[in-house]
């Protein structure tokens, strides 16, 4: 009836609802923002290896002119990495070329340490000199590695090259070296726990004997 307030349905939100929210969300201060530190274009992992078509085979082959990098070599440099991967960290295609100079010690000079020095920048010579052993000076060591000094019994980039033209780095010969390595650790493993059961089997039927024979 006329001059009776009119009830409001159950469900329906209170007066000045919608106001009070408007209000509540104008008073909320604004996200402060968070510069994110610049990423280096060595950032960007792919772990897709490219194909290509062999007329002799006559079916699709892995590109050669490709490196692998496997998970286990990046995990001490990663807060959170993979758990188990069965794929590579990243795949990256390096110039043909590269692989003629396998007779020249250290690729003719492709990488040497005039290249660190002109050709990289500022913010890319940090990021890899997070790679480094902990507590080395990074230029020092660097110069080192660059130039071909006997660091621990061998230089590690000699290594490197050499793996690198020899194919050993393709990222099918990576793939089943960390498959391999995966087969041994589980076969490891296996005769640790059959050798641990065979032990135990020992001991019982060892106390069991010597119960028999020395009765309380």
């Amino acid at each position: 009836s006329a001059g009776q307030p009119r009830k409001r349905p159950p469900n329906a939100p209170p007066p000045n609802h919608h106001q009070q929210q408007q209000q509540h969300r104008s008073s909320k201060r604004p996200r402060p923002h968070i510069e994110q530190p610049p990423r280096s274009p060595l950032l960007t992992l792919s772990s897709h290896i490219h194909l290509r078509w062999d007329d002799r085979a006559r079916r699709v082959l892995p590109a050669d002119d490709q490196i692998g990098i496997p998970w286990r070599h990046l995990a001490p440099f990663l807060d959170s990495p993979p758990r188990a991967p069965r794929t590579l960290a990243d795949v990256a295609t390096v110039p043909r070329r590269i692989f003629s100079l396998a007779d020249i010690p250290l690729l003719g000079g492709v990488l040497s340490y005039q290249v660190w020095d002109a050709c990289l920048t500022e913010a890319d010579r940090r990021f890899l000199a997070r790679f480094l052993p902990p507590g080395s000076d990074a230029e020092e060591a660097v110069q080192d590695l660059l130039t071909g000094e006997n660091h621990h019994f061998g230089n590690p980039l000699v290594t490197w090259s050499s793996a690198l033209c020899c194919g050993d780095l393709h990222p099918d010969a990576v793939l089943n070296k960390e498959q391999q390595i995966r087969a041994d650790k589980k076969a490891y493993h296996a005769h640790l726990k059959n050798y641990h059961s065979e032990y135990v089997k020992m001991l019982i039927i060892y106390s069991i004997l010597l119960m028999l024979q020395c009765p309380s």
